[in-house]
């Protein structure tokens, strides 16, 4: 987890033991890119808030995407 204090700089707070899982790289429309596990959720624009890879997220779909993001 990460925290970010008052000089805008970001300490790590607790670090997770994480299995091994296999990966996807989703590229989105404007060039970005993203790895991430199949359960990991997505904001989108859709009916439902969240979607994964699992659930459905499929080609096609619209995410939320922060530009300011880390």
């Amino acid at each position: 987890l990460l925290k970010t204090n008052n000089d805008n700089y970001n300490s790590i707070t607790k670090i997770f033991d994480v299995q091994e899982k296999i990966t996807y790289k989703i590229t989105t429309k404007s060039g970005k890119e993203i790895i991430c596990s199949e359960e990991h959720l997505f904001p989108t624009n859709g009916n439902q808030k969240e979607k994964s890879i699992l659930t459905g997220l499929k080609v096609g779909d619209k995410l939320w995407i922060d530009d300011n993001a880390i």
